[in-house]
C-alpha cells in the first residue's frame, strides 16, 4: 500500500460527527489521534488548573465526600439505594429484553426509561456536588485540552490552531458537541450510546413499525380511492355515451 493511500485510509477510518450549522447545512467533524506532546500537554492544564483550584479554595474530592456524609448526602444508605436502583433497573432490562409480546415489551421499555432517570438523579445526589471539586475541574480541563487539539476537518488540518482559539471559540455548538464526543471517546462509548441503550431501541423500533403501518394504510386508502375515483369517471363517461347516443324525437 502506497503512502496516500496509507494516509487516505486513517483519515477515512476517523472517528466523525456531524453538526448542523447556522445556516442550515451539516458539516462533518473529525476526532484525530492525539500525539505524545498532545497528552502531556493535556496533563500539563490538568495540574496547573488542580493546583490553581486548590489555591482557591476549591474542595478536593476526599473533602467534599465528607461533608456530603456529614449531612448523610452520601454514605452507606446512599450506597445500598443506589444499588438497589441499578439492581431493579437491570432486573427490568433482562425482562424487557425476553418479553415476546411486542405491546408489553415497549411498556416495559417505557418502565425501563422511568427507571434509567430515577438512577440518574439519585445518583446525582453526589455525582453533582463532585463536578465542582479540584479533581472534576482539572479533569474538565485535560478534556477541553484534548478537544483543542485533535478535532480535525475532513483533510485531517486542526480546527483550532491552538488551546487559545479554541477557548475564544464563538460557536459554541461546535465546542460543546466536541467536548461531548471526546469525553465519549475516552470512556470507550459511541456518541449514541445513549439513543441505542436497550429501551431506546425498543421504543424506536416500535415507532418505527407504527409509523410504517400508517403509511401502508394511507397508500391503502389513496389507492381505493383513486380506484373508485375511475370507477366514477367511468361511470359518468358512460351515461355520456348514452346521452349522445340517443337520437332526438321529432
Amino acid at each position: 500500500m502506497t503512502e496516500d493511500k496509507k494516509v487516505t485510509k486513517a483519515l477515512g477510518e476517523r472517528r466523525r460527527f456531524t453538526i448542523e450549522q447556522e445556516d442550515g447545512s451539516k458539516k462533518e467533524y473529525f476526532l484525530g489521534t492525539p500525539t505524545a506532546e498532545d497528552i502531556r500537554q493535556a496533563d500539563w492544564e490538568h495540574a496547573k488548573t488542580y493546583n490553581k483550584a486548590l489555591r482557591e479554595g476549591v474542595f478536593t474530592t476526599s473533602e467534599m465526600m465528607t461533608i456530603l456524609e456529614s449531612r448523610n448526602i452520601a454514605g452507606p444508605d446512599y450506597e445500598r439505594i443506589a444499588v438497589e436502583m441499578s439492581s431493579n433497573l437491570a432486573g427490568k432490562i433482562v425482562a424487557m429484553e425476553l418479553e415476546t409480546d411486542e405491546e408489553e415489551r415497549v411498556k416495559l421499555a417505557l418502565e425501563v426509561q422511568a427507571l434509567r432517570d430515577d438512577v440518574f438523579r439519585w445518583n446525582s445526589r453526589v455525582s453533582g456536588p463532585l463536578s465542582s471539586t479540584c479533581e472534576s475541574i482539572a479533569n474538565d480541563a485535560r478534556v477541553e485540552y484534548l478537544t483543542s487539539a485533535i478535532i480535525q476537518d475532513a483533510q485531517g488540518e486542526r480546527i483550532w490552531e491552538t488551546f487559545d482559539v479554541y477557548k475564544s471559540e464563538n460557536n459554541l455548538i461546535v465546542q460543546v458537541k466536541a467536548k461531548f464526543e471526546i469525553m465519549m471517546w475516552m470512556e470507550g462509548l459511541e456518541s449514541n450510546a445513549i439513543e441505542n441503550s436497550p429501551e431506546a431501541v425498543v421504543i424506536r423500533a416500535s415507532i418505527e413499525k407504527q409509523e410504517a403501518e400508517d403509511a401502508a394504510m394511507a397508500a391503502e386508502i389513496e389507492k381505493k380511492v383513486a380506484a373508485n375515483g375511475k370507477k366514477k369517471t367511468a361511470a359518468v363517461k358512460k351515461t355520456r355515451k348514452k346521452r349522445v347516443s340517443k337520437k332526438p324525437t321529432e
